[in-house]
Order: C-alpha cells, then sequence, then structure tokens
C-alpha cells in the first residue's frame, strides 16, 4: 500500500514564497519518512511545482496536485509521476460537472476526492478518473466500523470502474474545538484501510489551516505506515467482522485483528 500526505500549503500562513517552502520541506521530510505518495497544493508557478515533481521523482515519489489549470497544465501534463487532482469532494458537485473537469485533462492519470457515507456509496463518480480518493474521517463521533463499511465498499466499487482506490484517513480534528484522533487511532485506521485493501493511504494533514500536525500524530501514522508495508504486500488474502473485531490475512502468515468499536489493534501476528 502506498503512504503519503495530504499537504495543504496554500492554507499556511504567510506569503506564496513561505508557503513554497513550506510545500518543499515537507516533501523532503515525507520522502525520508518512506512515503511514496503526497498530496499537494498548486501555487500558481509551474516552474515550482515541475521542481517539486523532479525532486519527487529522485526519491521514487509520486505527486498529486490540485488546482493546476490553463498554461500550468500544459507545462506539466507529461511528467510520468503527476497524477492531476481535477476535483476535490466531488460527491458535491454534479455528476455532468465532475466528467466534464476530469474530461478536460490531458494527464495519463486523474485524481478525484469524495466523501462517502455507509448508505451513499457514490458508485457513479468511481469511473471519472483513475484514481479515486475516498475520505473517512470518524473521530470523536464514529468509530471504526464506518472506515471498514466505507472502505470496503470503496474497493468493490473501485474494482467494477478498474481504478485506483485512495484512502483519505484522519490526523486533524474533525471541527475546531473537537480533540485530534490519538496515535492508537490512527494506527489502527491505517490497518483497517489495509484489511480494505486500499492501494494508497493519504493522511490529513500534514498541515492546514489548523496550523502543523503535532510530531507525535505524524510519526504516528508514519509508523503504522511502515509497519503495514513491512508486513504485508498487496490485498489480504481474507478478511472479516465476527462481532466487533475485523481479522485480515496475507500471505506469510501475517495477520491483524482490529477493535472496530474501541479503535484499536488487538492483535497483530507477524512472520518473525
Amino acid at each position: 500500500m502506498k503512504y503519503g500526505f495530504y499537504h495543504n500549503a496554500n492554507h499556511a500562513p504567510g506569503s506564496i514564497a513561505a508557503q513554497k517552502a513550506a510545500q518543499r520541506t515537507a516533501l523532503i521530510r515525507a520522502a525520508g519518512f518512506g512515503c511514496n505518495l503526497m498530496f499537494l497544493s498548486h501555487l500558481g508557478d509551474a516552474g515550482f511545482s515541475k521542481t517539486l515533481l523532479s525532486l519527487a521523482a529522485t526519491r521514487g515519489m509520486t505527486l498529486t496536485l490540485e488546482d493546476v489549470v490553463g498554461s500550468d497544465l500544459t507545462v506539466l501534463q507529461t511528467l510520468p509521476n503527476f497524477i492531476h487532482a481535477v476535483c476535490d469532494d466531488a460527491n458535491r458537485q454534479p455528476l455532468g460537472s465532475v466528467q466534464a473537469m476530469a474530461g478536460g485533462s490531458r494527464v495519463a492519470r486523474r485524481y478525484i476526492s469524495i466523501g462517502p457515507g455507509i448508505k451513499t456509496p457514490c458508485v457513479e463518480y468511481f469511473s471519472c478518473t483513475e484514481d479515486v480518493g475516498v475520505q473517512s474521517y470518524p473521530f470523536p463521533t464514529e468509530s471504526l466500523w464506518a472506515s471498514w463499511l466505507v472502505w470496503s465498499a470503496a474497493r468493490v466499487n473501485a474494482d467494477k470502474a478498474g481504478v485506483q482506490a485512495i484512502g483519505n484517513s484522519q490526523l486533524h480534528a474533525l471541527d475546531e474545538g473537537q480533540p485530534r484522533p490519538t496515535p492508537e487511532q490512527i494506527r489502527a485506521q491505517t490497518w483497517v484501510a489495509a484489511a480494505a485493501g486500499l492501494d494508497g493511504l493519504l493522511g490529513y494533514s500534514l498541515l492546514d489551516a489548523g496550523g502543523p500536525l503535532p510530531v507525535a500524530l505524524e510519526m504516528a501514522f508514519v509508523s503504522a505506515c511502515q509497519e503495514v508495508s513491512g508486513l504485508t504486500a498487496g490485498r489480504p488474502l481474507k478478511a472479516s467482522v465476527v462481532g466487533n473485531l475485523l481479522t485480515a490475512s496475507w500471505a506469510g502468515g501475517v495477520s491483524v485483528t482490529v477493535d472496530l468499536e474501541k479503535c484499536t489493534v488487538v492483535k497483530l501476528k507477524t512472520r518473525f
């Protein structure tokens, strides 16, 4: 499972120059953690975004960029590690509008994000782009049942459309004044993403209007992703739920059990 951060530099305080510096620093830091996927804001400078894409390529990273339009898109569209984010929260837009935005991009891989609910899986949006980001921000009002149901349905719908399913997991406070998820909740949600068979995971967010992510939570996400990628390869051989316990297993004898209600990893069996 590929992993990285959803980084909103355009929400950071300061000048455009400061935002660009924040992007470059965050990219290099994420690469140092082994991230191979990242979502960035295009800051209206095609030359700088091209530099970031080149920097990412030397580190084996793919970048998804939003807000790239017009001549800037022409400059970037042929770069092999560029994914064009054509629409955020696409399910809030008419399907025809999203299809038109996607159709207006000549980039080989395009991305939308959607926020499906348990009863509203947004099936029709999965055929719009090659990558579909599927949001699941359950804390503190919901449990990991929400993530499991939304992401396992997304896996099925992405397969039917022949596209990649990229989870957008929660590192931020859902609303002002509410708590951020705990390190254990972050770890458990990462394993739920792996159990659902997602192709990638973007932790939202490294930097947003709420300020920089606390280092403890940044490291909790990185550690969980490293744990998953170090122990598993591809989709699980089997995933099932009994009561509140989700159990998934992979080739080589690796298995995990997550309590979906308590939002914690209760058992992890490794090959070693």
